[in-house]
């Protein structure tokens, strides 16, 4: 499956979705689906890492994608740290803030796995 998601930590607070090309809108709403499901069952804060680094390149509709994409958010959901992102999907989420504001501060793009587990211990240990 072009895109999967599946818990980061053994204490189920991040979740890592992976896009792998070539992907479909359809298998990454699900995806953010079945994401939203996971962090739902949860009384805690859950942090998004998407991983973009083999995305290839973007299926068409991407802004009405990207959109429904975040309906899925769970109310319980913290940061989404999207890594590998380049070009135009650099291009689609800056956009994105614009369209949806409300989730602006959740929204940060790092350069690996690693920094964004980093960012996340941050987060947590903030007062």
């Amino acid at each position: 499956m072009p895109v999967h998601i599946a818990w980061d930590d053994s204490a189920e607070t991040m979740l890592l979705m992976d896009v792998i090309a070539p992907w479909t809108w359809d298998e990454y709403l699900n995806a953010a689906s079945k994401g939203r499901d996971m962090a739902s069952e949860k009384l805690y804060t859950v942090h998004l890492i998407v991983d973009f680094t083999l995305v290839g390149t973007l299926p068409r509709g991407y802004l009405l994608g990207f959109q429904r994409a975040a309906q899925y958010i769970p109310p319980n959901g913290g940061m989404i740290l999207m890594i590998g992102v380049k070009g135009i999907l650099k291009k689609v989420g800056n956009v994105m803030g614009v369209l949806l504001p409300q989730h602006l501060w959740r929204v940060r793009h790092l350069n690996s796995l690693d920094e964004a587990r980093q960012k996340i211990a941050e987060y947590r240990s903030r007062p």
